[in-house]
């Protein structure tokens, strides 16, 4: 029966849909680098260029300390300089790793199981949900009876004219979307940059960080507005033909009401 349903042409259709959209984001996710092993450098790096301001910090406090004298504090010092040295890039570098292995199985158990929980609860929601909604429905029949409703008639001259406001008014609104995409796209890069001024001149000393992380915002930002004008487009698709469609099906059953009284 499998075999049977796999060899319909449409449900073909779809799973070849399925595997090119699979294949897509594995194309994606290989020029995407990893985040635990960029984590691990990058955080590796930071430790090992702080490493001097750590040890003259670590030095200074050492040095400050009244209740010793100044043979403990040389002893001390030579101690930190022989073993802590060499012994903090091993250290920091386990360390890291440790955490940034156990932060790569947390997120691949969050997006392994993470997506099963939700759909799960969300399936139980739904049948909690859908049985209250049809238990009142049958208490509500029960008091009122039938009611009147559209004729198949009213109906299909409702999606009649959805679909021809879809095919007009519809697709007018999609493309103007799309055309003015990239202004409404240099208009959020623009606004983004401007209120982003003040941002850089409190950092002070940490602009480099804050330019690292306005590059990572400007990137983000470029792709939600993409997918944005994307969903608007396709909304206002869906808004032209259920809406005209919805309105004048509700006036042809008011015509029709009228008419039978």
């Amino acid at each position: 029966m499998f075999s049977q349903m796999l060899s319909d042409p449409r449900i073909a259709s779809v799973v070849d849909r399925c595997e090119h959209a699979f294949d897509v984001i594995r194309h994606i996710n290989g020029f995407w680098p990893n985040f635990a092993s960029t984590g691990f450098a990058t955080s590796y790096v930071s430790a090992l260029l702080c490493f001097p301001v750590l040890l003259l910090f670590t030095l200074w406090a050492l040095w400050s300390i009244a209740s010793i004298g100044p043979a403990r504090k040389t002893f001390s010092t030579v101690f930190i300089l022989t073993f802590g040295v060499p012994l903090y890039p091993v250290l920091v570098g386990l360390a890291l790793a440790v955490i940034w292995i156990l932060a790569g199985f947390g997120v691949m158990a969050v997006v392994s199981v993470g997506p099963v929980a939700g759909f799960a609860w969300l399936c139980l929601q739904a049948w909690d949900a859908t049985e209250n909604f049809v238990e009142e429905q049958r208490e509500e029949y029960e008091e009122r009876g039938v009611t009147e409703d559209i004729t198949f008639l009213q109906l299909f001259l409702g999606i009649a004219i959805g679909m021809a406001t879809l095919c007009t008014f519809g697709v007018t609104a999609a493309a103007l979307t799309l055309v003015k995409s990239p202004l409404v796209l240099l208009s959020c890069i623009a606004h983004g940059i401007k209120n982003s001024i003040p941002v850089f001149k409190s950092s002070e000393g940490w602009c480099c960080l804050v330019f690292i992380a306005w590059c990572f915002g400007l990137v983000a930002g470029v792709i939600v507005v993409v997918i944005l004008v994307i969903l608007s487009a396709l909304v206002k698709l869906i808004v032209a033909a259920i809406w005209p469609a919805y309105v004048s099906t509700g006036w042809l059953r008011f015509i029709g009401g009228g008419r039978r009284r």
